[in-house]
């Protein structure tokens, strides 16, 4: 039997945790593993290892003084920060869970367009702050007081959804599923991916020509730091309509934010994904209708419950000789 060691938090029952100890002829459960030295004591001669990548990146040093193990499961879909080419050096394989949490992803998206779309953080500060000031804008008094009939507010008046069109970038679980809600909406769906990719009801279209065209951009790209850092930058930013909506649940370096802030025409922006100093700048420098949410699109309770099922399954299938949800490398 093998063995298994999990080094990081991934919310198992007690009663998981009592079926993966009759799977395995040795299982440790860990919460609070942070630096690959108490990583390397905690694995030992353990066969399958379960981590965050988020939290710490494992060395060559750990594969050399941990010899037997033989599988790395992330307990999440990226993987950008495990050294696949050390991996593949001393013939490890790797896992990852690519759909525990995608339609929780594609749900914060649509929830973060409907928001940006309506200002409802504009709505809110006006009826809540009286010191708030917005473009030529300024309040001293509550909503309430300015407009008592609560009539034409200029800056929250918006369009309907249904009829607008949605570009999305990258046709993966979590495009297909934005796409999906999109179209539920009467929405217009186009989109590109790195590879040709048949969608239903989304045209496919090169990627200037989403931008010129989509009144949401959605950016659900994969992330690859060695080829996609600030892929959608000035030359891209130029095209879109004034007046757009951009929205990116992927990490933050796919966009330049130095060229989001000079070339900015949209007038709602929103990110979740891991908070950034740079993303921060963004949302001081527009002072507008910005949304920034920390990577708040796994945090469901329905997206942890498949997260641990989806570790079981790996781990137990791998155990017994019928790999599931291995990374091609």
């Amino acid at each position: 039997m093998k063995s298994l060691v999990v080094l990081n938090e991934c919310m198992f029952s007690d009663k998981q945790k009592e079926f993966l100890k009759r799977n395995f002829k040795e299982v440790s459960f860990y919460t609070d593993t942070s630096d690959e030295l108490t990583a390397i004591k905690r694995i030992k001669d353990k066969n399958i290892v379960v981590l965050d990548q988020f939290i710490w990146t494992p060395s060559e040093e750990l594969f050399k003084k941990c010899e037997n193990i033989e599988l790395i499961v992330v307990n999440t879909t990226a993987y950008d920060n495990i050294p696949v080419n050390i991996l593949k050096k001393y013939k490890i394989k790797l896992a990852n869970l690519a759909q525990y949490a995608t339609q929780d992803v594609a749900e914060v998206a649509i929830t973060m367009m409907m928001s940006l779309n309506s200002n409802l953080d504009l709505a809110r500060r006006i009826v809540q702050d009286k010191s708030f000031v917005y473009k030529k804008y300024k309040h001293t008094k509550l909503v309430r007081d300015i407009w008592p009939s609560h009539g034409v507010i200029p800056y929250l008046i918006r369009h309907q959804i249904a009829g607008q069109t949605a570009g999305i970038v990258g046709l993966g679980n979590v495009g297909k599923s934005i796409a999906k809600l999109c179209q539920g909406l009467g929405m217009k769906t186009i989109g590109f991916n790195r590879t040709p990719k048949n969608v239903r009801g989304v045209k496919l279209v090169l990627l200037k020509k989403l931008f010129q065209d989509s009144d949401i951009i959605f950016i659900a790209l994969k992330y690859d730091p060695k080829t996609m850092k600030n892929f959608i930058s000035k030359d891209k930013l130029r095209l879109v309509k004034t007046g757009s909506i951009l929205i990116s649940t992927s990490p933050s370096e796919l966009v330049d934010v130095d060229d989001l802030i000079k070339h900015n025409k949209f007038r709602g922006i929103g990110f979740d994904y891991f908070v950034t100093n740079k993303i921060m700048d963004l949302k001081k420098t527009m002072k507008g209708n910005v949304i920034i949410t920390p990577h708040l699109g796994h945090q469901s309770f329905d997206a942890y419950g498949n997260l641990t099922n989806s570790i079981i399954e790996t781990v137990v299938n791998y155990a017994k000789n019928k790999p599931l949800h291995l990374v091609k490398f």
